[in-house]
């Protein structure tokens, strides 16, 4: 499971998802052809945000100072609260 965090809102690759399957994924050289994806929920973005901080510290509270990273805790359901996505990849091709 892959998780990818929209932190300010609907970006442009969160809108494209919400509309289509990606029809790949690419990472670390390898790629996943027809990936299964998720929209989280509230719930499970925050657990997400709050995981990234524990992991990486550092490069989390230098993003989030510098508005690029939303800060660990609860996710409203204003137009801007952190949206989150999850990947279910399978071997690559």
């Amino acid at each position: 499971r892959v998780v990818f965090v929209s932190a300010y809102g609907k970006s442009q690759w969160y809108l494209n998802l919400e509309k289509a399957p990606a029809p790949k994924f690419v990472t670390n050289g390898k790629t996943y052809l027809a990936p299964r994806h998720e929209i989280l929920d509230p719930v499970e973005t925050e657990k997400a945000v709050a995981s990234y901080f524990r992991r990486y510290p550092g490069i989390a509270n230098f993003l989030a100072k510098r508005g690029l990273y939303p800060w660990p805790g609860p996710v409203g359901t204003h137009e801007g609260a952190p949206l989150a996505i999850a990947f279910y990849l399978k071997d690559p091709t």
